[in-house]
């Protein structure tokens, strides 16, 4: 799905074919492209096992037309289609038992992940849920973050600080704060519509003034705001530095910038505005950062899968791309086919010749697997289905989840025989 197209930028499609996202992430390394992503999903042939092998990559240049035109010579292709960048933008949401609300201008990826790395590097448990819309022109998105030194098992309800760099994440959520929370934001730019709650702190940033780098990239306000923003949950610096030193560890000449844009933020808050009333402290335990779909393929991996198959349906992608990621080095034949139909028969003819076998898709794919599920059933042939529920009948909405398909796998085709929910 679309994750982002920078806001002062135009977003150029570019048609590459590749059988990984090799020369994406090399585009975005080279600090050419704010944004690369796949918008297609079609195998190569019959033969293909890898995740695809035709993708259409959606990039944002960095540096307008200039980069347009480095990106046109570098890739050797015509844009086949010019968009007007959407100025929504994205928040990211921080609960420390407690939650943040970031706006940055081109992605939420990079200033959440920095957040949830440097809490978990220093012992903190992290809960986190993202929204984004599913069109072309992005809208208004978001990545909450909770942050307690106990395992936090849901995302929480109201907000106790919030990073706005973007006018419109203020004036929606500013309303959401509690008694005592904060709003940060970027005074160059931002500035409250209307008066915030009883007992919410105002925080304003001057960005341009705390780091120079700001003028050339713009993107840096998210820097400084997530400097900032640990300084008031009562975090270390040295947190923040080590994300950044392993996130840009390709692009050594951009650390320093980063890291003393951190610092900036970091100090400014700590001279000009009083911390939130619970503060958070660092622990001894250790953490890793994962997904659901992403525990759901290792499980299914330790417990013996060796015959994964899907057609790719967000939400549940993840778990092809893990399977696609790392089948090779397990072990495991990985297939990707031409839709659900194929994808559950298959998984069954594995199956009834002795494979752990396994398969994942939504609600809609698999409403076409039914009638397989039936044949399963009547063969005694068991079979594994991952429904990833997305919000929604019909097509429903394909970035958005749902825990709306409960009656659809117990009533999964006609007749009678033991089915297995866990739900």
């Amino acid at each position: 799905m679309l994750r982002r197209l920078a806001a002062d930028a135009t977003a150029l499609r570019f048609d590459i074919t590749t059988t990984n996202s090799v020369e994406a992430a090399r585009l975005l390394a080279d600090g050419l492209v704010d944004v690369a992503m796949v918008s297609s999903h079609r195998p190569a042939g019959p033969d293909a096992t890898v995740l695809c092998r035709q993708r259409f990559y959606w990039i944002a240049p960095r540096r307008g037309r200039a980069a347009a035109q480095t990106l046109k010579a570098r890739l050797g292709k015509e844009p086949l289609l010019r968009l007007g960048a959407g100025s929504q933008g994205r928040r990211v949401l921080d609960e420390m038992l407690a939650r943040l609300r970031l706006q940055p201008p081109s992605t939420i990826d990079v200033p959440g992940v920095s957040l949830m790395l440097s809490y978990a590097r220093q012992g903190l448990g992290i809960y986190a849920y993202n929204s984004y819309q599913s069109v072309i022109r992005g809208g208004h998105s978001w990545l909450r973050l909770r942050v307690s030194p106990k395992k936090p098992l849901n995302q929480g309800d109201q907000v106790d600080a919030l990073i706005a760099l973007n006018q419109d994440t203020l004036d929606r959520h500013l309303r959401e704060l509690r008694t005592g929370g904060l709003a940060l934001f970027n005074s160059d730019k931002v500035e409250p519509s209307y008066d915030p709650p009883a007992g919410v702190q105002l925080c304003p940033l001057p960005v341009p003034e705390l780091t120079p780098a700001y003028k050339e990239l713009p993107v840096m306000q998210n820097t400084v705001a997530v400097g900032a923003v640990t300084r008031l949950m009562g975090l270390e610096f040295t947190g923040v530095e080590s994300v950044l030193e392993s996130t840009f560890a390709k692009k050594p000449k951009v650390v320093p910038v980063n890291v003393s844009a951190a610092r900036a933020g970091y100090d400014y808050a700590a001279q000009h505005f009083k911390p939130l009333p619970r503060q958070l402290s660092k622990t001894n335990q250790k953490w890793t950062w994962l997904r659901g779909n992403e525990l759901f393929a290792m499980g299914a991996a330790m417990a013996g899968c060796k015959f994964y198959c899907a057609y790719p349906m967000s939400p549940a992608t993840h778990v092809l791309e893990w399977f696609a990621t790392h089948g090779k080095e397990l072990s495991i034949c990985v297939r990707q086919v031409e839709d659900e139909i194929s994808v559950i028969n298959m998984t069954i003819g594995a199956g009834h010749m002795g494979v752990r076998s396994m398969c994942a898709t939504s609600g809609g794919g698999f409403a076409l697997m039914t009638e397989a599920v039936g044949m399963s059933g009547m063969i005694e042939t068991p079979v594994v289905v991952i429904n990833v529920m997305r919000a929604g009948p019909s097509t429903g909405v394909p970035t958005k989840t749902e825990q709306a398909d409960l009656n659809q796998a117990f009533g999964a085709s006609q007749g009678d025989f033991p089915r297995v929910i866990m739900a």
